[in-house]
């Protein structure tokens, strides 16, 4: 099965409806990943199923669960979530931030190459951001820890919308240990990724 019928299939397994340009998109963004993986190192992960399996689809899990229009995507590195998802939603405007340079530079020419309009890179430290927009969710699969996402993400949860959410992407682990009193834990589901055995569960925590 060639890339394209991959993620076809994987989207549709997804219960996402995505377009041709869409479906280009996230093809055109593996290759990318690919070329630019041999000099950055953008991620441990080259094979091109492996890709779309273990990068595209496990980010495009998130997708239903975004709340309004304004998401960060915290911790970013080659763009994961960030892109699938501004990818499949043009209507929703995306801050992608890290703080490796290499990695912004290839998050900021992906984003040119691909066409998106919706997302803005920072390439910064999340302690140091300060944003002045509002954001309505603040979504990370980068960070293991609650704690230490959010004790980092202080100054960017100081503008979450009160009736906003945050997003963790988990793997194996279904529980968040030692939550702040200020946040509750909202739902937790498993999710299941096509092309994936791994166990994958999404955590969505709310102001208290």
């Amino acid at each position: 099965m060639d890339p394209t019928q991959l993620l076809n299939r994987g989207v549709q397994e997804l219960g996402l409806a995505v377009n041709e340009l869409q479906l280009q998109q996230l093809q055109y963004y593996v290759e990318l990943l690919q070329k630019w993986n041999k000099t950055y190192n953008l991620t441990a992960i080259d094979n091109t199923q492996e890709i779309i399996s273990k990068h595209i689809l496990d980010s495009l899990s998130a997708a239903v669960y975004l709340k309004g229009k304004n998401i960060i995507d915290v911790g970013s590195g080659a763009g994961l979530p960030g892109i699938p998802l501004a990818t499949v939603h043009p209507d929703k405007q995306f801050v992608l931030i890290d703080s490796n340079a290499k990695k912004t530079h290839f998050i900021q020419q992906a984003n040119i190459e691909l066409g998106l309009k919706n997302i803005q890179v920072i390439h910064q430290r999340v302690e140091q951001y300060l944003p002045k927009q509002i954001f309505h969710t603040l979504i990370s699969r980068a960070f293991a820890n609650c704690n230490e996402l959010l004790d980092r993400c202080e100054s960017v949860l100081q503008r979450l919308d009160q009736a906003g959410r945050i997003i963790f992407m988990l793997g194996k682990q279904n529980q968040l240990e030692g939550m702040p009193k200020r946040y509750n834990v909202l739902e937790t589901h498993r999710v299941k990724i096509p092309q994936l055995e791994a166990q994958r569960h999404i955590a969505i925590v709310e102001k208290a």
